[in-house]
C-alpha cells in the first residue's frame, strides 16, 4: 500500500499504454507531436513531457469555432467505431486522434469517414502523463 500522493498520481506513459489508453503524445510545453500538429497544455512544465487527451473531451464541429478553448486543429474522418449510443471517430490532423460523441451528434452532424471536421479542446483537457 502507497501513500495517497502516489495512488492519485497521473499514470506514467508505459501505464497509459499498458491501460490502453488514447492520445498519448510526447513532445515539449507546447507539445509538438509532429507533422506540423502543436498542442497547447495548461502547464508551466518545460522540455520533453507526455500528455494525453481523453476522447470524450475532444469537441467535434463542422466548422471553426470560436471559444475560449486554446486548441482548435482541422482534421478528417478516417473511422467510425459504433459502440451503441456512443461513436469512436478516428481522425487525421497529420497524427490521428480518437474522439467520442454520441450518436445522435453524429446523426445531427451527417458525419462520415472523409468528412473534413474541426476538433477543438481545452489546454487544461490536455493531462500530464
Amino acid at each position: 500500500m502507497g501513500s495517497s500522493a502516489s495512488l492519485f498520481r497521473p499514470p506514467s506513459a508505459e501505464m497509459a499504454w499498458f491501460a490502453s489508453s488514447e492520445n498519448v503524445f510526447t513532445g515539449v510545453s507546447l507539445v509538438d507531436i509532429g507533422e506540423d500538429v502543436v498542442i497547447r497544455a495548461a502547464t508551466g512544465r518545460e522540455g520533453k513531457v507526455t500528455v494525453q487527451i481523453r476522447p470524450e473531451d475532444i469537441i467535434l464541429s463542422r466548422g471553426e469555432m470560436e471559444s475560449s478553448a486554446r486548441n482548435s486543429l482541422r482534421g478528417r474522418v478516417v473511422s467510425l467505431e459504433d459502440r451503441g449510443n456512443v461513436v469512436r471517430l478516428k481522425l487525421d490532423v497529420g497524427k490521428v486522434l480518437i474522439a467520442q460523441i454520441t450518436r445522435r451528434s453524429l446523426i445531427e452532424m451527417v458525419l462520415n469517414v472523409r468528412h473534413d471536421v474541426y476538433l477543438t479542446f481545452k489546454a487544461s483537457s490536455v493531462q500530464l502523463i
